[in-house]
């Protein structure tokens, strides 16, 4: 692919007899873009705009982590910061101690928060 900016310096440079370095400064004053034409345009990929649930039964997927520890949370009504923190802080914790897979029984269709959320004592955190 031919780069118009580089064509522009270097027939800038011959037209005025100096050399491609000296002529860049120069030809910026005189360079208007222009779109190169034989380049071919890829479509960019569509973003899904609105990625909440349309169903009830997709509110229950989980996909990320976050999705996990939101429906962790919702499901029990836990809306204070330090409760959160705490249990993301235990679930970690218990991560980092014996492995996403933990104690080799997690299902493969199971995120690993919701795996671990079933192993702590989440009594302990309503007070």
């Amino acid at each position: 692919m031919v780069n118009l900016w580089v064509e522009h310096v270097r027939k800038y440079a011959k037209d005025n007899n100096m050399t491609y370095g000296c002529a860049i400064s120069y030809a910026s004053k005189t360079y208007t873009k222009k779109h190169n034409t034989s380049k071919s345009t890829i479509p960019k990929p569509e973003v899904e705009k609105n990625s909440k649930a349309n169903t009830p039964e997709d509110s229950l997927k989980v996909n990320t982590d976050r999705d996990a520890y939101e429906l962790l949370f919702k499901s029990l009504g836990i809306t204070s910061k330090k409760i959160t923190r705490e249990i993301i802080l235990d679930i970690n914790n218990l991560i980092t101690r014996y492995g996403e897979g933990g104690h080799g029984d997690k299902p493969k269709n199971m995120n690993k928060i919701t795996y671990w959320a079933q192993h702590l004592d989440l009594t302990k955190y309503m007070k």
